[in-house]
């Protein structure tokens, strides 16, 4: 068997797909298997000049009709390449803008334009049109095959390589909240600043995350899950966000900026700290026999993120011992391990519904405001309610305890309460929605 390095331009090869001279052996082969916004990112990085990898092509030659020699070329390996480039030259799809979060681009690269932007191949200026289908692509053209074998063994050493991990792939994301979740989590021979995600019970768990010379892969993503949960809850506390795959990459993504010794962070740390003392109860208890669910810690993380919010609230040792007894022993079991954000709030709200007494919180003997407290707090708010500012009818007021929650030791007084109506009330709101998942998987 003999490679041939060969220098193909990008119109040639949309040519000789369209043409038909370019076979695909569907004994191995897939299909058509990208994204649109996978092809559009290819088709990009060609303008940008990125280079990309190279094309392997078995060189066939058949009698033709006349037994005049014909040559075709079986594809190897970068089919799915292939198609993208023909298809783009065929007016199938445009170009993502650098402001689309699609498209995955560092924020700093997001600000500035590009002149192919949105536009499909017949738009394109003139000179990135002629730059596109003269750009050269490497191919390694196959000839003298003496075993078929050759060719089906060539294509499983192309694709068994060591692909990078989901979180791999996070950790090289430029930005800052790579550095932060290394620094807390740990990587390679940096030493976790934080024990909490050792403790996170791992049977059973998906080995694509693994990695023998890193032993912290599978802590940084729980711990990328967790600040997804905190980061998504300091926007809105009612609704937690889905902590999948593709979330994880947006957390990265959006947070390329993410301040690490700023306010934010520092009570991220606070919450995380307190969950790192609470499992190290853990051990003084059960002498390092007991695991945490990774649904434990989420809910474990958003108590602590909830009634952190209270500067009157204490965890002495004590308190954290049976916070710990119950976290293992007596709290409901999750029921799965599902990345739904929806699946996880519900077991929080079931897990706080059945925390004991004494674990820190001291609660108001008041539970609900007054006449006179609900008339002076309709009246500050202007009866506007605070989470849609729209007019609160009579019979629709709703008051609720605001900054700090009643269940997290916040006072019965006007102060920490707010005016809302009985749709934005957490009682009367519906259902929490998925959020929009705007980052595809990779192929």
């Amino acid at each position: 068997m003999n490679f041939e390095e060969k220098p193909f331009t990008v119109q040639k090869l949309a040519d000789a797909w369209h043409k038909g001279l370019l076979l695909r052996n569907e004994e191995y082969q897939r299909g058509e298997a990208w994204t649109p916004q996978q092809k559009q990112a290819l088709v990009d990085s060609i303008l940008r000049g990125y280079p990309i990898p190279s094309f392997f092509f078995e060189e066939r030659v058949e009698a033709g009709l006349d037994d005049t020699p014909t040559k075709k070329w079986e594809i190897v390996d970068g089919q799915q390449r292939i198609i993208a480039i023909a298809d783009y030259l065929s007016g199938k799809f445009d170009l993502l803008p650098p402001t689309d979060k699609r498209l995955r681009l560092p924020l700093t690269m997001r600000t500035t334009s590009v002149t192919w932007a949105g536009r499909r191949f017949a738009d394109l200026d003139d000179n990135d049109r002629e730059r596109l289908v003269a750009t050269p692509l490497n191919v390694y053209v196959i000839s003298d095959v003496t075993e078929r074998d050759q060719i089906r063994d060539l294509f499983i050493r192309l694709q068994s390589g060591t692909a990078l991990t989901r979180q791999q792939i996070r950790d090289a994301w430029p930005g800052n909240m790579g550095p932060l979740i290394e620094e807390w989590a740990g990587k390679l021979k940096i030493q976790p600043a934080l024990r909490v995600f050792a403790y996170v019970d791992k049977r059973s768990t998906r080995d694509d995350e693994g990695d023998s010379r890193d032993p912290y892969v599978k802590q940084r993503t729980t711990c990328a899950q967790v600040l997804c949960i905190l980061l998504g809850r300091i926007k809105d506390p009612i609704i937690v966000p889905n902590v999948g795959a593709n979330d994880l990459d947006a957390l990265y993504h959006e947070y390329t900026d993410f301040d690490r010794h700023g306010e934010t962070a520092i009570r991220l740390k606070a919450i995380l700290e307190k969950c790192d003392e609470t499992c190290k109860t853990l051990d003084m208890k059960y002498w390092g026999r007991k695991k945490l669910a990774k649904q434990a810690l989420f809910a474990l993380a958003m108590f602590f993120q909830d009634v952190l919010r209270n500067p009157l609230i204490k965890f002495d040792l004590k308190a954290l011992f049976k916070l710990a007894h119950y976290v293992v022993e007596t709290a409901p079991k999750p029921g799965g391990k599902s990345t739904s954000g929806s699946s996880i709030r519900d077991y929080y709200e079931s897990w706080r519904a059945s925390l004991p007494d004494g674990v820190g919180i001291v609660l108001d003997s008041k539970r609900d405001f007054d006449t006179k407290q609900k008339k002076q707090i309709f009246e500050s708010a202007k009866g506007v309610c605070a989470l849609c500012e729209e007019p609160v009818e009579d019979g629709e007021a709703e008051y609720d305890h605001f900054p700090i929650a009643w269940r997290d030791g916040g006072r019965t007084l006007v102060e920490n309460g707010r005016l809302v109506c009985t749709v934005c009330h957490p009682r009367g709101r519906p259902p929490t929605p998925e959020l929009a998942d705007f980052s595809d998987a990779s192929a």
